[in-house]
C-alpha cells in the first residue's frame, strides 16, 4: 500500500501559509481603489484550493490511518492518530469558514467586513494548521508510523522495532 496522505497534505499547508499575505495585499489595494474589487477572486480561489486540499488530505489520512492501526495496533497508534485527526478537523472547518466568508466578500463587494473577517480567520487557521502539522510530524518522525508503508519489512518486524523504541 502506498501512503497518499503525506503527499496530499503539503499543498494545503503551503497555500494556507500564503493565503493571509495574499488576502492582506489584495485587501489593501482594493480598499485604496488601486485594484478592481473583482481582484478579490484570487484569495477566494486560494481559499477554495486550501479547503479542497484539506478535504482530500483528511480523506486520504483516514485511509492511511486504518493501515497504520492494522500494522501497529489500536493501542499503540490509535491515540496519536486521533489527536492528529482532531486538529485536522479544526483546520478543515477553519478553512471552510475562510472560504465561505471570502466568497461572500466577492459576491458582496460593498461589504468590506466579509473580506476583513476572512483575512483574520485565515490568520486564525494557522493555529490548527500548526498543531495538525506538529502532530503529523510526530507520527512520522518520532513514532515511526510511516514504516507501516515500507514493503520490504514484514509487519511483525515493524511492531517489534517500535516496541523496542519504548523500552
Amino acid at each position: 500500500m502506498e501512503a497518499v496522505h503525506p503527499i496530499a497534505t503539503h499543498l494545503p499547508i503551503a497555500l494556507s501559509l500564503v493565503v493571509p499575505t495574499i488576502m492582506f495585499i489584495v485587501l489593501f489595494f482594493t480598499m485604496r481603489g488601486t485594484w478592481a474589487q473583482s481582484t478579490w477572486f484570487i484569495p477566494v480561489l486560494l481559499a477554495a484550493l486550501v479547503f479542497g486540499g484539506a478535504y482530500y488530505a483528511r480523506d486520504t489520512g483516514g485511509q492511511d490511518a486504518h493501515h497504520v492501526v492494522e500494522v501497529f495496533g489500536k493501542d499503540v497508534a490509535g491515540p496519536a492518530i486521533h489527536d492528529h485527526a482532531v486538529w485536522s478537523k479544526y483546520f478543515y472547518w477553519s478553512y471552510a469558514a475562510v472560504f465561505v466568508i471570502s466568497l461572500l466578500g466577492l459576491l458582496m463587494p460593498s461589504r468590506k467586513e466579509f473580506r476583513m473577517v476572512a483575512f483574520f480567520l485565515s490568520l486564525g487557521a494557522l493555529l490548527p494548521l500548526y498543531y495538525t502539522g506538529m502532530l503529523g510530524g510526530e507520527l512520522v518522525y518520532e513514532k515511526g508510523f510511516s514504516t507501516a508503508f515500507v514493503k520490504d519489512i514484514p509487519s511483525k518486524q515493524i511492531s517489534t522495532l517500535n516496541a523496542s523504541d519504548k523500552e
